[in-house]
């Protein structure tokens, strides 16, 4: 294994930080980014100064994957995991939390605890590991550094490293670019509950699992990545079923995963989304993290959520680079989008957490625009960058509004038109879009020639 230069850097900060006296860095990199080659190539240098390191997950999948990178490091290795054997003689052990909180006390106590997606690292089960062995140094790693909540994790960490951001990792060739769509929202969340920082569960539920929301899903996925493999983001294990089933009802093959399938099913049908058996899976709370199929091109949320950390985990999923892929595809159907932004975008993070917007699914103030005419999703900008429709101009008062400026946007406008106006045909406008330089002239095209036939 050969880290990248950026990998490198992240594991040379980190033992810096140990030099300078911190004993719990918290390591931030963009999922896809590779964290766990980090934290390997960090317990391997560990294990060979005969240090006792224990990588701790929540999830079979990330289990496996902490276990695949070690052995590609050549790291000899135990598993701590209800059914697997013990191997107490091992110095590095990648272990289930929830196992581990269990056999602790029957082991040789860890110089090294490394924790994976540690956004989960206050809860119980971590604390009561953390609290038994507090000589032990502790690296966190993740993509998303607060809790669900958006509160800070500086009460278990004590110092921040960052990798570089999404948007750097994406344009030097490292992940794949995202295209979004944001159909219109039909589900009205305003009267919803606020639990624990996000929406109640029970009543999204009710909210979400409706015939016409799903049918509209299969609808935008038909027109906008039709057989390309995807996974959906549900509300409930009912809401992932159904969904599945609306699928299959269109001719797709589809199938649902949930915790109470056997690991052996549920890793089938997960490889099977990797091989072409299935075009769709979809699930509840199972797919957002640890997941690791490179050959998934899109991701349809249709899981609200007030978390950032959710949204971005969820995106995720779908970003890793894979041969024949140009893009990965975001449909959100359910506003993510527009309260938190895109994954490429900005975001300092910081131990104290992220300040809580508290913004009303009404706001206008969105950090994105959804494009009436193609549903793309993008950045605020006065037109389309896809098809190019203009969006209306907010209303000034006759004291903002300069003549000469008004006259020039008049003849502009007027221009666009006439031009418009001498297409015949496809080709016609085809052109006249690639002139332009709109980033997807093809599409605009369609839409010009849809909107002629249909007046």
């Amino acid at each position: 294994m050969i880290l990248r230069p950026y990998q490198q850097t992240l594991a040379d900060q980190t033992r810096k930080a140990f030099g300078d006296g911190k004993s719990r860095p918290l390591i931030v990199l963009s999922t896809g980014g590779g964290k766990t080659v980090v934290f390997s190539y960090i317990a391997s240098s560990a294990a060979r100064k005969e240090n006792r390191v224990w990588i701790i997950a929540h999830r079979k999948e990330l289990i496996r994957q902490a276990g695949n990178t070690l052995a590609a490091f050549g790291v000899s290795h135990g598993i701590i995991k209800s059914g697997e054997p013990e191997s107490p003689e091992e110095l590095v052990h990648v272990a289930s939390v929830q196992t581990l909180v269990g056999r602790m006390k029957t082991l040789d106590p860890p110089d090294l605890i490394v924790i994976d997606e540690c956004h989960h690292a206050v809860s119980g089960s971590y604390r009561k590991i953390l609290d038994a062995y507090p000589n032990a140094k502790v690296i966190g790693v993740t993509a998303t550094p607060c809790r669900l909540d958006g509160k800070g994790l500086g009460d278990v960490f004590d110092t921040l490293i960052e990798g570089p951001p999404l948007k750097w990792l994406t344009e030097n060739g490292f992940l794949s670019p995202a295209k979004y769509y944001a159909p219109p929202v039909v589900v009205n969340l305003a009267d919803l509950k606020i639990t624990r920082g996000d929406y109640d569960q029970t009543e999204l539920a009710a909210a979400m699992n409706k015939p016409s929301i799903t049918g509209d899903a299969v609808k935008h996925y038909q027109r906008f990545a039709d057989g390309q493999p995807m996974l959906v983001f549900c509300v409930s294990v009912q809401h992932a079923k159904d969904v599945a089933e609306e699928y299959r009802n269109a001719g797709y093959r589809a199938e649902h995963v949930d915790g109470n399938l056997s690991d052996d099913d549920r890793d089938d049908r997960i490889q099977g989304l990797a091989t072409g058996r299935y075009q769709i899976i979809t699930s509840c709370e199972l797919i957002g993290e640890g997941l690791d199929v490179p050959v998934c091109v899109v991701a349809q949320l249709l899981r609200p959520t007030q978390s950032l950390v959710l949204h971005l985990q969820q995106i995720g999923r779908v970003l890793r680079k894979s041969a024949g892929k140009s893009h990965a595809v975001i449909l959100d159907h359910v506003g993510n989008c527009q309260r938190h932004g895109l994954a490429a975008d900005d975001r300092e993070w910081s131990l104290d957490g992220r300040k809580a917007t508290k913004r009303k699914d009404d706001d206008p103030e969105v950090l994105v625009r959804s494009c009436p005419e193609c549903f793309s999703a993008h950045k605020p900008t006065p037109a389309c960058p896809y098809c190019g429709y203009e969006y209306p101009p907010k209303p000034r008062t006759k004291a903002e509004i300069k003549a000469g400026e008004l006259e020039e946007l008049l003849i502009v406008r007027k221009a666009k038109k006439m031009e418009e106006g001498m297409c015949r045909t496809y080709e016609d406008f085809l052109a006249l879009g690639v002139s332009r330089g709109y980033a997807a002239p093809a599409v605009w095209a369609r839409i010009r020639i849809q909107n002629r036939q249909r007046r």
